[in-house]
């Protein structure tokens, strides 16, 4: 009987001493986040480089206002060609770092819970930009319906003390002389006339896109719009943060926080 447990006892130590051993985790490196790579920090720039400040063409004579909604960094999943085991990266800032498959399918799904929880914002903001732009459409041609009757009426104007002054000279009232130093006093004036009217113009569209600039900033539902996206922004680099932890974060986030400052 003892020869038997003894035995047993062998065969069990040989198959245990056989196994492949778990690799014991070494612990992480003391990784220390920037101030600018904290998720909290990063999406609040958004605050001033985004929101506060969309990207705008302004109105000119030749063409209307567009707001940008929204830069396409936000709408861009930056891990979509993350290294898994081997692949190479095609997002510069994701270069070098490897994720498992798990991880892979981890950050995916926050990404698209993140375009879920936005999607109802950016809407709202689509929808009052254009609001914004139709606005200031109508008040540039208000604004060029009123230069034009100006010019319109200068020029007829004109053309009325020129038609008197020729009809002057053809009764003999007044010589050529005095003729033609009229008629350059009139065309002299009518030129300055039209470039006044033409300076008060440009200066109104100058006007009109200041207006417009400040009706965006304080505009309550934007505002509230844009709160909504950060959070959701927030959000998801929380999850990125837990899903690659410090290093791998920190590697990505000192290339990607750029993204979010460039309009």
């Amino acid at each position: 009987m003892k020869k038997i447990l003894l035995s047993l006892v062998l065969v069990g130590m040989i198959g245990f001493m056989g196994c492949e051993k778990e690799p014991i985790p070494s612990p992480n490196p003391t990784v220390n986040l920037l101030v600018d790579e904290e998720p909290n920090a990063v999406v609040d720039s958004m605050g001033t480089v985004i929101f506060d400040n969309p990207t705008l063409s302004d109105v000119t004579e030749s063409t209307d206002a567009t707001i940008m909604d929204y830069p396409l960094v936000l709408d861009y999943d930056p891990f979509t060609m993350v290294v898994s085991r081997g692949k190479d990266a095609i997002d510069s800032c994701v270069k070098g770092i490897e994720v498992t498959k798990a991880e892979k399918e981890l950050l995916t799904k926050a990404y698209l819970t993140k375009l879920e929880c936005e999607k109802t914002n950016k809407e709202i903001l689509s929808k009052l930009h254009r609001e914004f732009e139709s606005w200031a459409k109508t008040e540039k041609a208000t604004m060029y319906k009123k230069y034009l009757v100006t010019r319109d009426s200068l020029y007829k104007d004109f053309q009325m003390k020129v038609a008197y002054v020729n009809d002057k000279y053809a009764k003999g009232l007044i010589t050529l002389e005095q003729k033609n130093k009229s008629l350059t006093e009139l065309e002299t004036k009518y030129k300055n006339d039209i470039a006044s009217v033409e300076k008060s113009y440009a200066s109104g569209l100058n006007l009109l896109n200041n207006r417009l600039k400040e009706k965006i900033k304080t505009n309550l539902d934007r505002a509230t719009a844009c709160g909504k996206i950060k959070d959701c922004e927030k959000e998801y680099l929380n999850k990125v943060l837990d899903i690659l932890g410090k290093t791998r974060y920190k590697k990505w986030m000192e290339c990607h926080k750029y993204n979010y400052k460039k309009k």
